[in-house]
């Protein structure tokens, strides 16, 4: 497995928990506020300012922890951002692809209404004199 990967699979347990092991289906799934809802929660429960009376050593754990939590964002932001531009280029490829000539094209329903819009909305109205009084 490619270097890559690991940071991305630790990255997923990190933001994610360690009790399910991402699978490829979680990686293609996986949107961009989720992994920012995950990133929240964990900072908000680490953050080291939640810790400035604890002792020293755990007040540089949390502080580690953090440091690890953002790490691991950026690195599931980046992937997500690849992602969507490779999506995005295939997208973009299979639009600039040719027809084919013997292809049947979707045929194009007509509108069997051909007045103008503001003809056919006058048409609904009902006619009903209106009486003020």
């Amino acid at each position: 497995m490619p270097k890559t990967s690991d940071n991305l699979l630790q990255a997923c347990q990190t933001l994610f928990g360690t009790e399910t092991p991402p699978q490829k289906d979680f990686l293609a799934r996986l949107q961009a506020d989720r992994a920012k809802s995950a990133y929240r929660s964990q900072i908000k429960e680490h953050h080291p300012d939640r810790y400035e009376k604890a002792p020293v050593h755990i007040r540089r754990r949390q502080t580690d922890r953090f440091r690890d939590i953002h790490q691991a964002y950026r690195v599931i932001e980046e992937f997500i951002a690849k992602r969507q531009r490779f999506t995005s280029q295939l997208t973009d490829i299979s639009e600039q692809e040719p027809k084919h000539p013997g292809a049947a094209q979707p045929r194009r329903r007509k509108n069997k209404d051909t007045r103008p819009a503001d003809e056919n909305q006058a048409s609904r109205i009902p006619n009903i004199p209106l009486e003020f009084g």
